[in-house]
């Protein structure tokens, strides 16, 4: 039993392999979008192209996507949000980081808003964009790297916690 790379914690034979297949269909857009990051760690581009949305599948350009697909390694699949795309919805939205190392050894994470939209009970990706970047506000005053450690240790931040 080998895990699915979309991370599920499934195996893959339970998670995206029977989409990818086409024995079962996608019933949310979270499904859809496990197996087409699946995909693209098996440089499976037909299915990416499968689930395009019919009138945005003239702008997939396969033989990149292949390129792409094949000359990583792919690392892992995070997804930060997910608004709508329940078996109950039409539409929804994922957020999601999928992260890579190129041909030379550089890593890369492609962090993506994906839109989805369901057409006869099919679920389909729509488009997707680059997502926003969140500001992070600190509950707590920033810690200096010459500081006393907040561990409580008696040594400096930067000797002790600091994991930078």
């Amino acid at each position: 039993m080998s895990d699915c790379p979309c991370q599920s914690g499934k195996a893959y034979s339970e998670c995206c392999e029977p989409f990818i297949t086409g024995q079962r269909q996608a019933e949310t857009a979270e499904q859809l979008m496990r197996a087409r990051y699946t995909a693209h760690v098996k440089a499976d581009m037909d299915f990416v192209l499968a689930t395009h949305h019919p009138e945005t599948r003239s702008e997939f350009n396969q033989a990149a996507a292949q390129r792409w697909a094949e000359d990583s390694e792919w690392l892992g699949l995070f997804i930060e949000d997910i608004q709508n795309g329940t078996s109950q919805d039409n539409s929804g939205q994922i957020e999601f980081i999928a992260s890579y190392r190129d041909r030379a050894g550089q890593r890369h994470k492609h962090h993506e808003l994906s839109l989805f939209e369901r057409l006869d009970g099919t679920w389909f990706f729509r488009d997707g964009e680059p997502a926003k970047v969140k500001q992070i506000r600190r509950e707590n005053e920033k810690v200096g790297r010459n500081d006393p450690c907040p561990c409580g240790s008696g040594k400096k931040f930067k000797k002790c916690c600091d994991l930078n």
